[in-house]
């Protein structure tokens, strides 16, 4: 998924040769996927703002996906 792509980017550095390799796929293939993302977001992952943007909006999502898993496992 795109969201597991941009989570391997960043903890990749933003390095898209090491996040490929993390995410067992060909670099062209990852550099596709950050295309698409900057097409479907408006924001210019080569921008530390709009990085800072992006890795903010996903930490806040996978924040809300564990407190929903903690929810329905009470």
């Amino acid at each position: 998924s795109l969201m597991k792509t941009l989570r391997a980017y960043f903890d990749s550095n933003c390095s898209q040769k090491d996040a490929a390799d993390l995410l067992y796929i060909h670099h062209k293939t990852l550099a596709y996927r950050l295309e698409r993302i900057r097409k479907l977001t408006g924001l210019d992952l080569s921008q530390h703002s709009d990085r800072m943007r992006a890795d903010l909006a996903l930490r806040l999502i996978e924040v809300s996906e564990q407190a929903d898993r903690s929810a329905t496992e009470d």
